[in-house]
């Protein structure tokens, strides 16, 4: 798997935390995810895949919340800032 992101995709925004870029968890979360990743691809089929997955499949998932979590607040905070430009607008 080449470096698709979490969720298929990344997004870059402020050192805030603002998107996915530089925000430390998303990132911790992404570095997790991609050694699991590679530890599995490196993996011989029926040698130590089970422990693998074990591994791999939380560490995606988790990757995949901390990422959604990151859209969800840029969402909102984007929501809200067209919101009062509509407002100041009218």
């Amino acid at each position: 798997m080449k470096d698709a992101g979490c969720a298929g995709g990344r997004t870059d925004k402020d050192s805030a935390g603002n998107g996915t870029g530089k925000n430390a968890e998303y990132q911790e979360a992404l570095k997790q995810q991609e050694e699991t990743v590679g530890q599995m691809e490196n993996e011989k089929p029926g040698g130590g895949w089970g422990k693998m997955a074990d591994r791999t499949v939380p560490a995606v998932n988790h990757c995949g919340v901390v990422y959604g979590a990151a859209a969800y607040r840029q969402g909102m905070q984007d929501g809200i800032r067209c919101a009062l430009e509509v407002m100041k607008a009218a």
